[in-house]
């Protein structure tokens, strides 16, 4: 009995399965290596987001304990080492979790609406500006928390309790 011709090995089509083969896996390749490098594009950003929030997070944590403190000094001992009113954390700088972290206080005025700064002492500030700055560590740029504080401003609140019911 002899076979159709359809299933007879031609020998025209020969070794076309291997170059098939070696095609497939050159682009195969090329499609591995674009993706390999939206890879490497996506992890980095990631981390670059991570430091940032980090960042963030510890310069948040700076601001909320300095904006704390008295407005003015309450021993009237202005040695600046003692850490008890706002302006003692004028220039100061540490490094906390391989960031920098700098903090810089000036006097403000606010006259209708308008704020503005001094880098030299006034007489009777209403307001002074905290400016924390969180660099290095990685971040490809500083980040920098400002805000107003104010001479009369009320103390922090106090939690004597915490309620879970809500009724």
């Amino acid at each position: 009995m002899k076979l159709p011709d359809y299933l007879l090995w031609n020998r025209s089509h020969r070794g076309e399965a291997l170059v098939d083969l070696i095609v497939g896996t050159a682009i195969l390749g090329i499609i591995m290596a674009s993706l390999f490098n939206v890879l490497l594009g996506i992890l980095g950003q990631s981390a670059q987001t991570s430091k940032m929030i980090q960042a963030n997070w510890v310069a948040n944590s700076y601001m909320e304990q300095i904006t704390h403190f008295p407005f003015t000094d309450p021993d009237d001992s202005d040695s600046g080492s003692d850490m008890d009113d706002v302006d003692d954390f004028n220039d100061y700088s540490v490094v906390h979790y391989g960031l920098t972290v700098t903090v810089n206080v000036n006097d403000a005025e606010v006259n209708e609406g308008i704020i503005s700064f001094s880098d030299s002492p006034l007489d009777n500030p209403d307001f002074k500006q905290v400016r924390v700055t969180i660099s290095d560590g990685g971040l490809s740029e500083p980040i920098e928390l400002k805000t107003l504080v104010p001479l009369d401003a009320l103390p922090p609140p106090y939690i004597t309790r915490i309620y879970t019911d809500y009724n």
